[in-house]
Formats: C-alpha cells, sequence, structure tokens
C-alpha cells in the first residue's frame, strides 16, 4: 500500500462530501513469543485458549464491517459510506472475506463485477488493468485513473486462488479464464528486464511493497493455473515470479544495510530508508508478509528487529501516520510475537471503536485486523 493511494482517497472523499535466501553477516534476531510486560495484552497471548476465543469474537465482528462495504452490484467500498472503491484496497478486503463461508457468495459477486469492468484497454493502451470507482448521485463511476496498476492486477490473482482454495468453485476461473490472464499480462506487460515490475506504465518507479505484492501474485496465478490443468500457464507466471524474486534480490537489497530499499527509480536509482515510518521503515515487513521471505528465515528475523528498532512502541500507535497499519500485526502473528499483535489490535480496536471505525480506518485495515486474528487463532491452537 503505498501513500498515494491514500492520499487519493482522503482527496476524493473531500470532495465528495466529506522468500528469499539470507545473504551473509552478522544479522540481529529476535526471540520468539517475547515477553514484554504489556498487561493485559500479554496474558491473552500467553493464554492459548483466551487467544483462540479471543480472535473468532474479534474477526466476527470485523467479518460484518468487511460486509457492509459491498454494494448492491458487487463493487466494494473503502468504507461503509460507499462512496470511493479502490480496487487494491478491496481486493484485500475479499480475501479476509472469503476466509468465512458468509463471505463466498459476495467475494463471488465482487469477483464477477471486477472482471466485467476490467479496461480493455485502458487510457495507455494496457488491457487488464482497473480505475478507481467512485459514486455520484447513487450511480458508480470510474475516476480514469489508477494509484498503481501491479499491485492491482497481482491482489487480484492473489484473491481468485484463495477464493477457488477456500470454497472449491473452480468453474468461476475456467469461465474467466481470459480475464485472468489479461489480469495476468498487465504484470507481465509492466516487468522491465531486471524482473522488477514498474507500479504504473510511464511511470518509472519499482516499489519494493508493490513488487513483494506482484511476487504473491504471480506465484498465486502459477498455482491457480496448475488448479485449471494449464501447466504451460503455471511455467509462465511461476517463471515471472522468479524473476521478480531475483530482481528483489539483486536491485532491492542491501547487504551492506541489511534492509531493502523501499523503490528504485528507473533502473539504477535504489532509495536506501532512512529514519521515516513510510516508506522506509514499514516496507520493510512487506516481502515476508507477501511471502518473498520465510518468517522463519534469519532474514524475517532481521527485518522484523529493525522495525522494532527504530519504532519500538509501534504496538502502542507511535509512528508517524494517522492510519493504523494493521498489517504490523500481521507481520508480528508471522513472526509468532502474539504479545505486540495482540496489543496493537487491541488498542487499535478501543480507539476505532470510539470513533465508529471512521476513515481513516477503512478495508485494508479491517482486512489485515481480521487476517491477524486468523493467525493468532492458529498459533493459540499449536501451543
Amino acid at each position: 500500500m503505498r501513500a498515494l493511494g491514500l492520499m487519493l482517497a482522503t482527496m476524493l472523499i473531500v470532495s465528495l462530501g466529506l522468500f528469499l535466501l539470507p545473504s551473509t553477516g552478522n544479522i540481529p534476531t529476535v526471540s520468539k513469543r517475547e515477553a514484554v510486560p504489556y498487561g493485559t495484552a500479554l496474558q491473552l497471548a500467553g493464554d492459548a485458549r483466551g487467544l483462540i476465543s479471543l480472535a473468532s469474537a474479534k474477526e466476527e465482528e470485523e467479518l460484518v464491517y468487511l460486509l457492509s462495504l459491498q454494494d448492491a452490484n458487487g463493487i466494494i467500498a473503502q468504507t461503509p459510506e460507499h462512496m470511493i472503491s479502490i480496487p487494491y484496497f478491496s481486493n484485500l478486503a475479499a480475501i479476509a472475506m472469503v476466509g468465512d463461508p458468509r463471505g463466498h457468495a459476495p467475494v463471488l459477486s465482487y469477483m464477477n463485477w471486477y472482471v466485467t469492468h476490467l479496461n480493455r484497454p485502458d487510457k495507455y493502451n494496457v488491457t487488464g488493468t482497473m480505475y478507481d470507482w467512485k459514486q455520484v448521485d447513487g450511480e458508480w463511476i470510474p475516476t480514469y485513473t489508477y494509484d498503481s496498476a501491479d499491485s492491482y492486477a497481482a491482489t487480484f490473482l492473489s484473491l481468485a486462488l484463495q477464493y477457488t482454495r477456500v470454497t472449491g468453485d473452480i468453474e468461476w476461473a475456467k469461465d474467466n479464464l481470459e480475464s485472468l490472464l489479461d489480469v495476468a499480462g498487465v504484470l507481465l506487460e509492466l516487468q522491465d528486464i531486471d524482473g522488477l515490475i514498474w507500479a504504473k506504465p510511464r511511470y518509472y518507479v519499482k516499489f519494493l511493497m508493490d513488487n513483494a505484492e506482484n511476487y504473491r501474485g504471480l506465484r498465486d496465478a502459477a498455482m491457480l493455473m496448475g488448479y485449471l490443468g494449464r501447466e504451460d500457464l503455471a511455467l509462465v507466471f511461476d517463471t515471472a515470479a522468479g524473476r521478480v524474486a531475483a530482481g528483489m534480490e539483486k536491485h532491492l537489497w542491501l547487504p551492506d544495510k541489511q534492509v531493502y530499499a523501499w523503490a528504485l527509480y528507473g533502473r539504477w536509482w535504489a532509495r536506501a530508508p532512512g529514519v521515516k515510518w513510510y516508506p522506509d521503515t514499514v516496507s520493510q515487513i512487506y516481502p515476508v508478509v507477501f511471502g518473498v521471505v520465510a518468517p522463519d528465515s534469519p532474514r524475517a528475523r532481521s527485518l522484523y528487529a529493525y522495525l522494532n528498532s527504530h519504532y519500538p512502541e509501534w504496538a502502542k500507535g507511535r509512528f508517524d501516520d494517522r492510519f493504523p497499519w494493521t498489517v504490523l500485526s500481521f507481520m508480528a502473528a508471522l513472526m509468532q510475537d502474539d504479545t505486540r499483535a495482540v496489543e496493537q489490535l487491541s488498542d487499535i480496536h478501543s480507539a476505532n471503536t470510539v470513533r465508529n471505525r471512521s476513515y481513516p480506518w477503512h478495508s485494508f485495515e479491517s482486512a489485515f485486523f481480521v487476517k491477524a486474528w486468523r493467525k493468532l487463532a492458529t498459533l493459540g491452537r499449536s501451543h
């Protein structure tokens, strides 16, 4: 998720009425299940049954919110007011929704809406992209712009795989194979010779966060093609995903700093992270969150330690950004640091309940809120 998209969402709302091998060297690590004295959160994190019970209750509550984001035509909005829909956020919301049987039909409706409204082609003559949408006088209309072409496509491919896996409905993918290939084709068209993928046409930046999502989307597309018996296509997408991973390792990983550049401008200017929260620091978790780097690897532990050392109280919301960033809790859950995960989830839930989940709480935050609790429940069962 990039700031440009969030700024665009804010502007529109106002206008409408409001997985690699670790490099060698000394790598700092963090221990699993860190016993930080966080009071109630610590007690919950240390009690497996309590953690599972709490996770179930929180997931149930947030699922209701996620379902409220969908309009009758299938589109998933960013907030319940149904004023704006940014497909990147909608895709992530749908991935969380499909994890519950009550979300299966709504997600199917959303995917049907999505493929029906793909650009064929868009203003850059690219087929398979998706514009942002806004509601005006009760009607959804395209904005004829998008924050990124790559992340929108990648997350939809991941959604298609997740829907197929969870529901067992392989017919949808068969019936919409052409549309899925159009979406995947966006990533292939934007992939540069170094393996990395440009954010969008005529915008020559390759973002760390996006490319982690692109890797995941291409890997998921390959798996989906395998389900369909199209091993030829699976090989194409799997190879493309491997090129993304190799490009991240060669051009974004900074071995002297043991962190990733948060972007590559053009083909040579790697932007090393500074002390800023976004995109410098928070982007470092994305290779782990989207599976480029395994959570149990030394590199993942190093990246998580980097986050904790630069913003040691992130779980208390102490970072310079108005958005809650619940993806941090999901990262903590992946790293089996249930203490910090529960602390942040509990704090932000209380704060946003008081504010009735008003913006900047929106679909992205809700999606990772659900995903984090589900992961914590899994950890609780493994105690």
